[in-house]
């Protein structure tokens, strides 16, 4: 970046660095603030990797990326860029609980509605989904995965819980498979659940995945039907596919979705409710660190708006 012959290059070749945590390469906090001040809002060079946005926006501090996203989307010529950004910006508002500026941002986002590659990300936003942060999650009745007896999804009550919908043909999903498996490890205990719900054609593909692959030792459930089951509906995994996960309260309200969950931002979302410690015993059990009703300000976490942010 810093060798780029001229200004345009520069800010292309930062684009395209921004790009890389969507292909397995950590970068530092350094490296996403370069980024920002190099490439400025109104850079006609977003066009070439809108993805670019979205993960600026997810490295940087709220208040750094918040600006930035605005700018983009005020001063910027092109639409998808726009777009993309006011994605992002209401993504951000959303994991900081900024409900008025989250509502402001996805009312602007129905001009850019006739832009298929943005209608996607766009409807993930519509708070009228059937499982939209904050709304009760649905209850899960499914076969357990080897032994095929029922799983009473009331169980989970009282307790923080990641739903992980998955299959083992799906490539996304298996890159998720470290991730929460770190997770398990650092959070499982009594106030902390994994359960993941194979979508897989038999459960015969799953167990084998599990033996060969990813123990994954949490609860596994199999979603007989697939997508035509009731249970899909009721997840809205019809039309938004897998991998697709949801972490909810101990009272069974969806925190968080998505964007939110996957990737490192599964252990900044978790680290927000739930802070890992061993326990006296060493059971590894976790300490409920606050719900949404009562973020308060640690010094870990920081403010955009009405919120705190993971």
């Amino acid at each position: 970046m810093r060798q780029a012959p001229n200004s345009a290059a520069r800010q292309r070749a930062a684009v395209y660095l921004a790009t890389m945590p969507g292909y397995s390469t950590t970068l530092s906090s350094a490296d996403y603030t370069q980024i920002a001040a190099v490439v400025s809002g109104i850079s006609s060079e977003w066009v070439a990797a809108p993805e670019a946005i979205q993960y600026l926006s997810e490295g940087l501090a709220p208040q750094a990326a918040a600006a930035l996203l605005k700018d983009i989307a005020q001063e910027n010529g092109d639409r998808v860029s726009q777009g993309s950004a006011l994605i992002a910006l209401a993504k951000l508002q959303r994991r900081c609980h900024d409900a008025a500026a989250l509502g402001s941002t996805y009312a602007q986002l129905q001009s850019y509605g006739d832009i298929a590659s943005l209608r996607f990300g766009i409807k993930l936003l519509n708070p009228e989904n059937k499982i939209a942060v904050g709304k009760m999650a649905p209850q899960l009745g499914l076969p357990e995965l080897n032994t095929h007896e029922r799983f009473d999804g009331a169980t989970l009550r009282g307790k923080y819980y990641l739903i992980d919908f998955w299959a083992t043909w799906c490539e996304p999903c298996i890159g998720e498979r470290a991730v929460l498996s770190r997770a398990y490890r650092l959070y499982k205990g009594p106030e902390f659940a994994i359960v993941s719900v194979s979508l897989d054609r038999v459960p015969e593909d799953a167990v084998r995945y599990r033996s060969l692959r990813w123990p994954m030792p949490w609860t596994n459930l199999f979603l007989p039907e697939g997508l035509r089951s009731r249970t899909a509906i009721d997840f809205d995994l019809v039309w938004i596919g897998v991998p697709h996960l949801l972490f909810v309260s101990p009272e069974g309200v969806i925190l968080a979705s998505r964007d939110q969950l996957e990737g490192r931002m599964l252990e900044r979302t978790l680290n927000f409710y739930l802070r890992p410690r061993k326990a006296p015993s060493g059971s590894g059990a976790t300490v409920p660190l606050r719900t949404v009703e009562n973020q308060g300000t640690p010094a870990d976490n920081l403010t955009l708006g009405a919120g705190v942010c993971p």
